[in-house]
């Protein structure tokens, strides 16, 4: 049965009457979902898609894949990293014991992005942690990995993941609107119009975070921490392919993506090089497929002319699946983001890279970076207020307990929907 605003009523209520689940209980099948959720990735389930766990008046929802990618068993997302990201999750996991007893929490609303798969998971699994009901929204370009969360723990008790609601449909519709308007509290993701929209149609007393946009970038600081040339270029190349499989996963286009390396210009016609190298062995790795949008290769080709115009040296392959970008000196970051569109920009003061943030200034989520960093520069990063700092080829795989946006949602939570 298709969802309706009032049936989006009906399962809130449903959800604020559910039975409280004893924290041990919580805590036992959140302990035992870590042990057994990286096994195989799930394959697409044909529309209409109504959870085993839930009778049917509770989860009205539809997954349509028709407008996902084709990408089979991945939800459009490389399995390879997804896997890495699920680990990273489980490794982080035991920090998160102690929960706080919430007697009567009320009923959370979560708005999802389809940028990248894994977003729902940290709040998830503190919702289960705290007993918080979820109307959960999936977004319609990625509707694998959140189930897989949901029906991984109906596997393994069923009356603990009834609090998940699962539903399916437009971000931009009446169903939404009573979604926010009758939730105790809202998480978005989405970009910033979204957010801005969402926020201001949410109840001012009903507490409200939005994700928005935001990127990230690396930072490669060389030799200089290194004796011996071949222990650099050692590293060196590591950190290359850390930063090509950062820079590939998830089509650029989640707020961990690297989109540009801030570099001291001795090392950037060799990473140059060693980029250049290593990109066609990460895309066959991801197998990664071949853009087919029109408007997309538009973008991309627009960049690349563009770069070319600017005095800038333009590699990448003719498929344009990647493209490096070399500036020839020291620049702010363009507007033009994302596709796929890798910068190089040299820096004579690392520490200065703030400077030179352009469309990211304000934005910033991580930094990936190579080598040891020195405490200046590291004071510098975090003064720029990111909130992940971390070694290259790990951007896209935060614990559990990142606190995206400087945000630490168990408290969050707590705080928001404590009875």
């Amino acid at each position: 049965m298709e969802t309706t605003p009032q049936t989006v009523r009906e399962a809130l209520a449903k959800l604020r009457e559910l039975p409280p689940i004893p924290v041990e209980r919580r805590l036992a099948a959140l302990e035992k979902f870590w042990q057994q959720v990286c096994l195989a990735p799930p394959e697409p389930t044909p529309a209409p898609f109504v959870p085993h766990f839930a009778d049917p008046p509770l989860v009205q929802g539809r997954v349509d894949t028709s407008g996902a990618s084709s990408r089979v068993g991945s939800g459009g997302f490389p399995w390879v990293q997804v896997h890495q990201g699920i680990e990273a999750l489980a490794r982080s996991a035991p920090p998160c014991s102690e929960p706080e007893n919430m007697e009567t929490p009320g009923v959370l609303a979560l708005i999802l992005a389809g940028n990248t798969p894994l977003l729902a998971w940290p709040v998830l699994h503190y919702a289960v942690l705290l007993g918080i009901p979820v109307f959960i929204k999936q977004s319609r370009d990625e509707v694998i990995w959140t189930r897989h969360f949901v029906e991984t723990l109906a596997e393994i008790d069923p009356e603990v993941a009834v609090f998940l609601h699962l539903d399916l449909f437009p971000g931009d519709d009446p169903r939404t609107h009573v979604l926010i308007q009758n939730t105790d509290a809202v998480i978005a993701y989405g970009s910033d119009e979204t957010i801005a929209t969402l926020r201001e149609a949410t109840p001012k007393a009903t507490p409200f975070q939005g994700f928005g946009h935001a990127l990230s970038i690396g930072i490669w600081t060389g030799e200089d921490s290194f004796t011996e040339f071949n222990d650099s270029l050692t590293l060196a190349v590591k950190v290359t392919l850390g930063f090509a499989q950062d820079f590939l996963v998830y089509d650029q286009a989640g707020c961990l993506s690297l989109q540009a390396i801030f570099m001291q210009k001795s090392w950037i016609d060799a990473m140059r090089e060693m980029l250049a190298c290593e990109m066609p062995s990460v895309v066959h790795q991801l197998s990664l497929p071949l853009p087919t949008d029109p408007a997309e290769c538009s973008v991309v080709r627009e960049a690349r002319d563009l770069a070319l115009m600017q005095g800038c040296e333009v590699l990448g392959d003719s498929e344009l699946r990647w493209t490096l970008v070399i500036h020839p000196d020291q620049c702010a970051l363009p507007s033009l983001m994302g596709h796929r569109v890798l910068h190089l920009i040299p820096l004579e003061k690392l520490t200065e890279f703030g400077n030179y943030l352009g469309i990211a200034k304000g934005r910033l989520s991580s930094v990936g970076v190579g080598c040891e960093l020195s405490s200046e520069l590291e004071m510098a990063i975090k003064a720029e207020g990111v909130s992940r700092i971390c070694q290259a080829g790990e951007m896209q795989t935060p614990p559990l307990d990142w606190r995206n946006g400087g945000v630490d949602l168990r408290a969050w939570l707590v705080k928001s929907l404590a009875s």
